[in-house]
């Protein structure tokens, strides 16, 4: 009867401890659980933040094209601009050289006038 009790005894205290081991990998795969989901939350929010990211990228580069095409239009502005005004200042130029010449010697054929005794009038 000693030997069944000493033997009831032993696998009691190994029960326990199939128990307690049993326990701690228990715990061990609920910690282990814990960690995995903290890692999948902490995926998807890296996912969320890169979708935001990939969002941001694509308007930023949609108002890129817009003011790229504006700043091309806005140039071919200035350029065409810039032929009219130099179209404008070349006709200038080229009305002006007459004047250049004909008031020098308007002045010197009224200058002869006067010698000469003619009178005239000046066109108001």
């Amino acid at each position: 009867m000693d030997a069944i009790n000493f033997e009831k005894k032993q696998l009691a205290a190994q029960w326990k401890a199939s128990l307690v081991g049993v326990s701690k990998r228990d715990d061990a795969l609920k910690a282990a659980e814990g960690a995995l989901r903290d890692q999948a939350e902490t995926r998807r929010a890296v996912e969320s933040e890169t979708e935001g990211y990939k969002k941001n990228i694509r308007e930023a580069e949609a108002e890129n094209e817009q003011m790229s095409a504006i700043l091309r239009k806005v140039e071919k502005e200035a350029e065409a601009l810039t032929k009219d005004f130099e179209k404008c200042r070349t006709r200038k130029e080229v009305r002006l050289v007459p004047i250049r010449y004909v008031r020098p010697r308007s002045r010197l054929a009224r200058r002869s006038l006067r010698r000469a005794g003619v009178l005239f009038f000046r066109a108001l």
